[in-house]
C-alpha cells in the first residue's frame, strides 16, 4: 500500500496509520465500496464515481475516486490504483443551489396563493401552513397589533395533541416585553424552553411551556427614505421537538423571514382593500341618503307632488330592470 500526503491531509490519519488501513477502512459506504472491487477483478471499467469516506475524527469527506485495476504481465491482477478528488466544496455548493431553489419555489408558490386570496383570515391561514410546512416546524400563529394589543389572529394546525394554541387571545403589548423588543428590533429571534429573559407570563402567551423552541419573526411594512416602517405583528414558529432533532438553521431563518416579509405585504393589501370597501359603502350610503333628503325636500313644497319623485325613481327602476340593466348598472339609477 502506498499513500500520499494529500490522502494523510483530507483524511487525518498519519502516514503509517494509512499504510495499515484497507479502503474498507476509511469508507463510510463499505457494501458499495465492495461491489466496486468486485467489478474491478472482473474486469470492468468503472467511470468515476462518487464516494462518502470517514476521516479519523469520524466526520465525512464527500470525495470522487477514479480507479483503475493493474495488471501484470500475465494478466493478472497485481494492483489497485486509486485517485482521490475532495470534492466537499461543489457537494456543499450543490446542497445549497438546491436549497435555495427550494425557497424560490416555496416563496412563488406562496406569493400565488396570496394573490388570489380574498380575505385576512385566509392570508393568514395560508401563511401558517406555508411555514409549517415549508420549514418543518411543529406550530405556526400570527399575532396582530391592533391599537396597542397583540391578539393571536391565526394557527396552524388549529391543534396539537389536544394543546390550545391560545387562538383570538390578546394582550397588552406594554405587557409583553420581549416581544415588545423583538418587533423594535426588526430582526428574527431564537427562543428556548430554559431561555431566563422571558417573564413566566409571557412564557406561558409564547407557549415556551409546550415549545422546546421559538423562533418569533417581526411582520413590517418596510418603509421609504421619508416614510418609517410599520409593525403589524409577529409569526411565531414553534418546535416541540428537541432542538438538535429538529434546529431552526441559518437556512430556515433566512426562508421563515422571506415568508413574514411577504405575509407582511398581503396582510397591509388586505386591510387596506377592507379600509376602501367601507369607505365606498359610508360614500354609498351618504349619496342614498342625499338623494332622499332631496326627494322629501321635493315632496314639501305641495300637496300635489307628494310622493311623486319616489313613484318616478320606482317605474324607472322597473323600466330599466325590464331593459335588461345589470345589478351594478341598477344600482346607479
Amino acid at each position: 500500500v502506498e499513500v500520499n500526503q494529500r490522502a494523510t491531509e483530507m483524511l487525518g490519519y498519519s502516514h503509517e496509520e494509512l499504510l495499515q488501513l484497507s479502503a474498507k477502512d476509511i469508507s463510510a459506504e463499505v457494501v458499495q465500496s465492495t461491489n466496486i472491487f468486485s467489478k474491478l477483478i472482473s474486469g470492468e471499467v468503472l467511470q468515476t464515481y462518487e464516494r462518502v469516506f470517514r476521516r479519523k475524527d469520524g466526520s465525512l469527506v464527500d470525495v470522487e475516486p477514479h480507479v483503475t485495476l493493474l495488471r501484470d504481465e500475465d494478466g493478472q491482477p497485481f494492483r489497485i490504483q486509486s485517485i482521490v478528488r475532495d470534492i466537499s466544496e461543489r457537494k456543499q455548493a450543490e446542497m445549497e443551489i438546491r436549497t435555495r431553489t427550494n425557497e424560490l419555489l416555496t416563496l412563488y408558490d406562496l406569493s400565488r396563493a396570496l394573490a388570489d386570496a380574498n380575505d385576512l383570515d385566509n392570508i393568514l391561514e395560508l401563511v401558517n401552513r406555508q411555514a409549517v410546512e415549508s420549514i418543518h416546524a411543529t406550530f405556526a400563529r400570527i399575532a396582530l397589533l391592533e391599537e396597542g394589543y397583540l391578539i393571536t389572529r391565526s394557527a396552524y394546525p388549529i391543534r396539537i395533541l389536544d394543546y390550545d394554541l391560545l387562538i383570538n387571545s390578546e394582550q397588552p403589548l406594554a405587557a409583553m416585553p420581549f416581544c415588545q423588543s423583538v418587533l423594535e428590533q426588526d430582526q428574527p429571534v431564537i427562543l428556548r424552553t430554559s431561555s431566563q429573559e422571558v417573564g413566566s407570563e409571557e412564557r406561558t402567551l409564547l407557549l415556551l411551556d409546550f415549545a422546546q423552541t421559538l423562533c418569533l419573526i417581526p411582520l413590517r411594512i418596510h418603509g421609504t427614505p421619508s416614510n418609517s416602517s410599520r409593525i403589524l405583528g409577529l409569526l411565531m414558529l414553534g418546535e416541540a421537538r428537541k432542538e438538535e432533532r429538529e434546529p431552526f438553521t441559518p437556512e430556515k431563518l433566512r426562508l421563515a423571514r422571506s415568508i413574514g416579509d411577504q405575509a407582511a405585504i398581503a396582510i397591509d393589501n388586505a386591510r387596506l382593500f377592507n379600509d376602501l370597501q367601507t369607505s365606498n359603502e359610508n360614500l354609498s350610503r351618504a349619496y342614498e341618503a342625499t338623494i332622499a333628503g332631496w326627494s322629501a325636500a321635493l315632496d314639501l313644497r305641495d300637496k300635489e307632488t307628494e310622493g311623486h319623485a319616489q313613484r318616478v325613481t320606482e317605474m324607472t327602476y322597473r323600466l330599466a330592470k325590464g331593459m335588461g340593466f345589470n345589478e351594478q348598472e341598477l344600482a346607479q339609477v
